[in-house]
């Protein structure tokens, strides 16, 4: 019947659902992996830019304190030297102890004492003075190399750290490459479920709808199997009983045509008995 033939419809309809289900989950939980990965390598590209950079400031910085420390012992010679007047070497000793904030460190006593042993004239420095001079020579001479092979230890760690940048940002580019191919076939088998989803439900509609129309002819059959099992009980059997009484009427009317052409010859007969004999 219709009913049967759509719930067969219904069920297959529903195990391609069904496949195309699993599928989409598959393609979802491909999908999901591919964002992990491109998550992964887009924080790995993030810290390989933070690390460059924070390289390139290092860099720099060593760069402009060497710089900045090399003017320091060019405004250091003369003042070691003793050769400024008195309010001059008091300017250029100033400068230079602004030039070397925060750039080199020196005990508290050197510190203490180095501003006065650089303005005192050469020939008014006691042995204290002078030790001062050269401790802080030697410290700012230790303190520029020192810087100068940190710069080079730096400077040849930026290609490494450019090199990292550019790895993570293939890497990123690869993950994001992944992920659309991954969204494309999840969007592909989703969009095949929702189809076969709705050719699910449009069977199940179709069999809802078909219901009540083989209930109707059901109930019209029943219907009519009652009008006609009134005309067998009614005018069929009358009909039925009429045609044995015609039946009936027609074989003895078949049988009394014999017995009256008898009667009618024997008739004949006596009338001919009768009449009075002619002579020849």
């Amino acid at each position: 019947t219709t009913a049967e033939e759509l719930k067969r419809e219904q069920a297959l309809a529903e195990q391609a659902a069904k496949a195309t289900s699993d599928l989409s989950l598959e393609k979802k939980t491909a999908l999901a992996q591919t964002a992990l990965k491109f998550r992964e390598a887009k924080h790995c590209l993030t810290e390989a830019r933070q690390a460059e950079q924070v390289g390139i400031r290092e860099v720099n910085k060593f760069a402009k304190d060497i710089e900045i420390l090399a003017l320091a012992m060019n405004r250091f010679e003369p003042l070691k030297n003793g050769t400024l007047e008195p309010t001059h070497a008091i300017q250029e000793a100033e400068h230079l102890m602004n030039l070397i904030e925060g750039r080199l460190e020196l005990d508290a006593t050197l510190c203490a004492a180095l501003s006065n042993a650089l303005i005192t004239p050469i020939l008014e420095r006691s042995s204290f003075t002078m030790m001062v001079v050269h401790q802080f020579e030697d410290s700012l001479r230790a303190q520029i190399e020192d810087l100068q092979k940190q710069y080079k230890t730096k400077e040849s760690s930026k290609a490494a750290l450019a090199t990292a940048v550019l790895t993570a940002e293939q890497v990123l580019e690869i993950a994001v490459g992944q992920q659309m191919e991954a969204a494309m076939a999840f969007t592909a088998e989703n969009d095949a479920h929702d189809a076969k989803t709705k050719l699910v439900n449009d069977k199940k509609k179709a069999l809802r709808d078909t219901k009540p129309l083989i209930r109707k002819c059901a109930s019209s059959l029943a219907e009519l199997q009652v009008e006609l099992d009134n005309f067998h009980q009614g005018p069929l059997e009358a009909f039925e009983k009429l045609q044995c009484r015609t039946k009936e009427t027609l074989e003895n009317t078949a049988t009394a045509a014999p017995e009256g052409e008898e009667a009618e010859l024997a008739q004949d007969a006596e009338i001919e008995a009768s009449k009075p004999a002619t002579s020849a």
